[in-house]
């Protein structure tokens, strides 16, 4: 456990500090206007130091060091700069509803949800193997994932890293964009490709970038599609807050409050830049989000907010049913079932309780 502890508190320490002045290196960089610099609490010189070989460890990151893998990375994303990408048009608004259950397993079921929604992984679209999609059509998707036939798709990219990799070396190569096309969702969020505190800036950078042309790529092909706004510090929110301002063609954004983003001076941080994204845009915007959170503040400053939620069914796999406090409050009580009892009717008491609350 101490292990664990010193771990988390280094991972601590090198999280970008706002308001705290950036490395001494940071001013000799020559991304420094791209970046911005970093501000950690642990002592280091630059961010370099961060990079996995510099502790004789195998090295994956997007590193200055290993210059023959640098210049591939930046060839592949065509720099750092997220202008190179050509403008689009705008596509046509369409109506997505603000609440969608995540439904990624479809184990203790046999009949379809009843559902105006469904939000699916996209990690479940493709093979990770081949990078292949695994449906031919959006009916055959919602009829596998027992889903009412009526219901708006949603595809939500946030995922683990491995799986958010696969989307850009398998699927890509292998058609996923027009794949995804077919399909016919209401939304999809593009991959959240991580940007991680233990690692040399520049791989922060080109997964900024890979995130903006995982988004294009789709808006290209007019598959109505949610930019995700990872950021780390005050210049990586700008960035995005001017490519939102200057470009129509993003109407969606996207967000995960699941996971670093949940610690609560984190959170707050970034719903106020979030926000303050919105204001800055000149027009009515829309965010989807994993993880209800800051939904107040949220709401006063999106035009419309959707929550992608994977809590119904999760609770449901556990055996949990909902219910409502005389207050409103929706708290969750352990179940029992047999070893072969169908899950559907729970699912849906579950769904539909949370629907209302």
């Amino acid at each position: 456990m101490s292990v664990k502890l010193n771990i988390l508190e280094r991972l601590k320490a090198l999280q970008h500090q706002p308001g705290r002045e950036h490395l001494l290196g940071c001013s000799i960089c020559p991304h420094f206007q791209v970046c911005g610099g970093i501000s950690p609490t642990e002592p280091m010189f630059s961010c370099r130091e961060l990079c996995p070989c510099t502790r004789g460890e195998p090295c994956n990151a997007v590193c200055p060091k290993h210059l023959s893998n640098f210049v591939r990375y930046l060839r592949e994303i065509d720099g750092f700069d997220l202008n190179h990408l050509p403008r689009l048009n705008r596509l046509p608004s369409n109506d997505v509803a603000a609440y969608a259950p995540l439904i990624d397993r479809w184990n203790r079921r046999n009949a379809p949800l009843k559902t105006s929604t469904v939000a699916v992984p996209m990690r479940m679209l493709f093979s990770h193997r081949t990078g292949k999609s695994a449906f031919q059509s959006r009916d055959e998707l919602l009829k596998r994932f027992l889903v009412s036939s009526n219901a708006q798709l949603v595809i939500s990219g946030v995922d683990e890293d491995a799986r958010v990799e696969n989307y850009w070396g398998l699927a890509r190569d292998a058609g996923i964009v027009a794949s995804l096309k077919s399909l016919n969702p209401a939304l999809v969020t593009v991959p959240n490709f991580s940007l991680l505190s233990n690692v040399p800036r520049h791989d922060n950078l080109a997964n900024m970038k890979r995130i903006a042309i995982a988004w294009h790529e789709l808006i290209e092909e007019g598959v109505p599609t949610a930019l995700h706004v990872n950021a780390r510090t005050e210049r990586d929110w700008q960035r995005w807050s001017d490519f939102v301002r200057e470009r129509e063609e993003v109407e969606w954004i996207s967000f995960e409050f699941g996971t670093g983003a949940r610690v609560n001076h984190r959170g707050d941080w970034f719903a106020q830049q979030l926000c303050q994204m919105a204001q800055n845009a000149g027009r009515p915007l829309r965010i989807a989000i994993r993880g209800a959170m800051h939904l107040t503040a949220l709401r006063e400053s999106f035009e419309r907010v959707l929550v992608i939620d994977s809590t119904p069914y999760h609770k449901t796999l556990h055996r949990q049913r909902a219910c409502l406090t005389p207050t409103g409050e929706v708290r969750w009580r352990r179940g029992f079932t047999l070893s072969e009892q169908l899950l559907d009717d729970l699912l849906q008491h579950n769904l539909d309780l949370l629907i209302r609350a």
